[in-house]
């Protein structure tokens, strides 16, 4: 017996889960608030995805990037069938105040302590080029949507 009762055993420490090294970057509220209002809950959730992803949750990529996938369907639905003289204010505006009270329940406290230690966070800069990607490919979307369900705008081609 000569090792220490009170001695700290010896073991590899591994960071806390929601706890990221200081080098890894992540988006700010105010860059998923932006991403949001360019291209909407596609937008918005891939960000917030990612910052799951880096924030150490597995499944971050298939519950908000998936929920967020859904809940644009469910817009664009509801933009087909409304009336067209409602103002698109009442689409973006909701999908941004959801979006951000989403960020900061989810991961408010995390990027608080990622800021506090020291951390790097992604250009809002960054947050907007995947913007113009989103819109492009929800536009492609859409369009491809559009030529498969349309056979009169398909003959016009």
């Amino acid at each position: 017996m000569d090792a220490s009762p009170y001695q700290a055993p010896e073991a590899e420490l591994q960071p806390a889960q929601g706890a990221p090294a200081a080098d890894t970057a992540l988006y700010r509220i105010s860059g998923i608030g932006l991403a949001t209002l360019l291209a909407g809950f596609a937008a918005g959730g891939l960000l917030l995805a990612l910052n799951g992803k880096r924030l150490g949750r597995p499944n971050a990529m298939l519950h908000y990037f998936g929920g967020a996938l859904l809940a644009t369907g469910a817009v664009i639905a509801a933009g087909l069938l409304l009336p067209e003289n409602i103002p698109s204010a009442v689409f973006v505006v909701p999908q941004i105040l959801i979006m951000v009270h989403l960020a900061r329940s989810l991961q408010g406290p995390a990027l608080a302590q990622h800021d506090t230690a020291g951390g790097r966070f992604e250009s809002n800069w960054k947050a907007f080029g995947i913007s113009i990607l989103m819109i492009i490919a929800l536009f492609a979307v859409i369009l491809a949507g559009m030529l498969l369900f349309d056979p009169a705008l398909r003959a016009e081609l």
